[in-house]
């Protein structure tokens, strides 16, 4: 038997709305309850993403430390789950983005390695990488996750939508968009 004012899920989800009405405006025990509620689901996603690694709690506080400071802007456009586990995706493309940058940076300090065979082909090709970089990083959030999960990280198409939780037309057309943006950024390089 729950104590007295204490509210049971119930299968309309009645419960659910209360609990984010009460959280929009700063009752923190509700917006605690939820976010435990829904920790288990986010989890799996990060997981899915990042493989079993031990920074996933971390990042599981990062997401739960965003969604404290932004539920006074929780619209109900989505569940609170979905939103919930929106913020803890978002969190793990930025720490697979951050990766990447580290991972690629190279050791000596030298923006990229060059063949050494041709210095202005060289040159063309560094260009190229930080044109093409800033060019991703300047598209749309929804575009640009769906270009990093299929082109940057070697996801599947299916797969990436299924992360993004996205039906795969929907990360197709994504995708479309991001590669017509950025062949119109870098024209000028390409077709030169």
């Amino acid at each position: 038997m729950l104590p007295p004012g204490t509210a049971r899920l119930t299968a309309d989800g009645s419960d659910e709305s209360r609990l984010v009405a009460a959280a929009v405006v700063g009752d923190r025990a509700a917006l605690a309850t939820l976010l435990d509620r829904h920790e288990g689901a986010a989890r799996g996603m990060v997981l899915q993403m990042l493989g079993a690694r031990a920074d996933v709690d971390d990042l599981l506080q990062d997401a739960r430390l965003r969604a404290i400071r932004s539920i006074g802007g929780f619209e109900g456009r989505s569940s609170f789950g979905t939103w919930f586990c929106r913020i803890a995706v978002n969190v793990a493309i930025s720490e697979l983005r951050r990766r990447r940058k580290a991972d690629a940076r190279p050791l000596d300090g030298a923006p990229h390695p060059v063949s050494g065979d041709d210095p202005t082909r060289d040159a063309e090709r560094v260009e190229l990488r930080e044109r093409l970089a800033a060019a991703v990083d300047r598209l749309p959030a929804g575009l640009r996750q769906a270009f990093d999960l299929v082109h940057r990280d070697g996801l599947a198409p299916t797969v990436a939508a299924e992360r993004l939780g996205l039906p795969a037309p929907t990360l197709r057309t994504r995708l479309f968009h991001a590669r017509r943006r950025l062949r119109e950024a870098l024209d000028d390089l390409v077709s030169g």
